[in-house]
């Protein structure tokens, strides 16, 4: 708990010192079908509500994140999670490069017990006309002695931005967002080792104004392996449909 207060302490010294450079603010608030977690847990098997609020100025941006359950469940217990985060994201000619360090409070911020410090880094080939090619990863390491050693997983993907063509008037013109990618983790946090999952996500982003745009999605996770072979809750192995809708206002 002190661990998680001081970081978010940092997040917010950190953000507040960006209003002297007049930063741009991002806003997001969505409802989702059911917590499906980046490395492939099934967190939560019931709605949620995901919200973010982010500071950024020159590439640099810092921001808090948590999903709030929207519906008791009695098989999963991880409704609640927190997350501060500062980052550094820099287009360098072809590419662009994205990391950053995070302070995950999962389940109880009175408690670390299930507290990680996270490291991601992302690099997009952003020159490519028809298709972007990224791989990105995650670095985890346990707040709590009584986690287990600490871990990664590695993301190769692709994704396709498609303008649509029209739009709202004096909006920007509604696009179209294809992305899949493949996991690869090396068996930590309940996971077997090797191949983890494939995933495949269909985005609408549709401008209402020039500072609100809606998002729906659609996301559908398939195991490139039986997964625990279905004995522990969250990697049960089995396909995962999620359906969700966002709101982001920038100003």
């Amino acid at each position: 708990m002190k661990k998680y207060l001081l970081f978010l302490m940092g997040t917010i010294v950190f953000c507040y010192s960006l209003l002297a450079t007049e930063p741009n603010w991002t806003l997001t608030t969505g409802i989702f079908s059911e917590y499906l977690a980046r490395p492939g847990f099934d967190l939560y098997d019931k709605p949620v509500s995901q919200n973010e609020i982010t500071a950024s100025w020159h590439g640099l941006y810092g921001g808090i994140w948590s999903s709030s359950a929207l519906e008791y469940s009695s098989t999963i217990k991880y409704g609640q999670e927190f997350q501060t985060y500062i980052g550094l994201k820099k287009p360098i000619g072809w590419i662009t490069l994205d990391g950053n360090i995070r302070y995950d409070a999962l389940k109880e911020l009175s408690s670390d017990k299930d507290d990680l410090w996270m490291v991601d880094m992302r690099m997009d080939i952003t020159k490519m006309s028809f298709i972007q090619p990224y791989i990105a990863t995650r670095y985890f390491h346990p707040v709590s002695s009584e986690k287990p050693t600490s871990g990664w997983f590695v993301w190769f993907g692709a994704r396709r931005i498609q303008d649509i063509g029209f739009g709202f008037p004096h909006c920007n013109r509604i696009t179209l967002i294809v992305d899949g990618s493949v996991t690869h983790s090396d068996g930590v946090l309940s996971r077997d080792p090797g191949w983890v999952y494939s995933r495949f996500c269909l985005q609408m982003n549709i401008p209402v104004s020039k500072h609100l745009t809606i998002s729906p999605q659609f996301t559908t996770q398939i195991p490139l392996d039986d997964q625990n072979k279905g004995h522990h809750p969250y990697t049960d192995g089995t396909d995962h449909f999620v359906g969700s809708i966002t709101a982001t206002l920038r100003f």
